[in-house]
């Protein structure tokens, strides 16, 4: 059984950029070892979510993710089971946004993915622009 969270969290105003490369580096690399699929997104002081995989290791996670002190404020926007991961052919591994490249590559995955209307993609598609703060994801 799969399972997806997510989440909004702001950073704790005390994390400086190198804390911030080490986050990012020890995500992805955690996440991918544990077979976590899903994207991070930082903007603004604020993190954006989404993690996809077994539902013991997804929510197991997400209770370390909690107790984190790097970030507070957290907000769950989805917590559900899935049949599909979403992210799984993305990359190659558990994915870090935090560049402009990034984004567009990501904006070009999720166009792809809104093809389909799955009304839980076209959700998530919907909450990442909302994050981003601009709407990006057309369909084309």
């Amino acid at each position: 059984m799969l399972k997806t969270i997510c989440y909004v969290s702001s950073l704790n105003s005390s994390l400086k950029i190198n804390d911030l490369n080490h986050l990012f580096k020890t995500t992805k690399s955690n996440n991918t070892c544990i077979g976590i699929s899903g994207i991070l997104i930082h903007k603004n002081g604020n993190f954006l979510q989404i993690l996809e995989g077994e539902v013991e290791k997804v929510d197991t996670l997400y209770q370390n993710i909690c107790l984190d002190n790097r970030h507070h404020s957290i907000i769950i926007i989805i917590n559900t089971e899935i049949c599909d991961r979403i992210f799984e052919s993305y990359g190659t591994e558990f994915s870090i946004i935090e560049s402009n490249r990034q984004i567009h590559k990501l904006k070009q995955y999720l166009n792809w993915l809104k093809q389909a209307e799955l009304q839980k993609v076209n959700k998530l598609i919907t909450i990442i622009e909302n994050f981003v703060g601009v709407k990006v994801f057309t369909a084309i």
